[in-house]
């Protein structure tokens, strides 16, 4: 019995080890690695659960945005257009959601500086888009439908 144990304690081990390793290999994972890059989602999720305070979050979603921008990026530059849908939803989902955190939560910020991240990303998406090769696919129009979505959030954010 004594052996089973042990045996089983290993085996937990070196399973956890692998997880470990796993989650720490998933953290800087793109899109095109699915099953790494869905662990990442998991892990982004439980940690913006974690939050405490709405500035926190805010920040943490902020730092999200970047992340799935850069994804983006990434995906552009390999060449793996199949996966610019996906990732631009997730891009404009994540905008949309800092926005309704905002206005949700009557969170008092200076709205110049989410502008400024918001117009930011719209200048690097039209420049994505002024230099898409063209003919290759039609998958540029999704980056587009990023920066109609920051235009829309950014009237929703400025105050009268």
């Amino acid at each position: 019995m004594k052996i089973f144990i042990r045996q089983i304690k290993i085996i937990v081990s070196i399973f956890s080890f692998f997880f470990i390793i796993f989650l720490v290999l998933s953290w800087s994972s793109n899109p095109s690695a699915p099953l790494q890059y869905n662990l990442k989602r998991i892990q982004e999720k439980v940690i913006l659960k974690l939050r405490i305070t709405p500035q926190s979050n805010l920040k943490y979603q902020l730092k999200l945005l970047d992340k799935r921008l850069n994804e983006i990026i990434f995906i552009i530059d390999m060449n793996e257009h199949s996966y610019i849908l996906k990732s631009s939803l997730r891009y404009s989902t994540t905008a949309g959601q800092i926005t309704e955190y905002i206005l949700k939560n009557n969170i008092e910020i200076d709205n110049t500086s989410i502008l400024y991240i918001f117009n930011n990303h719209r200048e690097i998406f039209q420049n994505i888009i002024d230099n898409y090769p063209k003919g290759l696919d039609m998958e540029w129009k999704y980056i587009q439908d990023d920066i109609n979505y920051l235009d829309i959030y950014s009237k929703m954010l400025i105050k009268d």
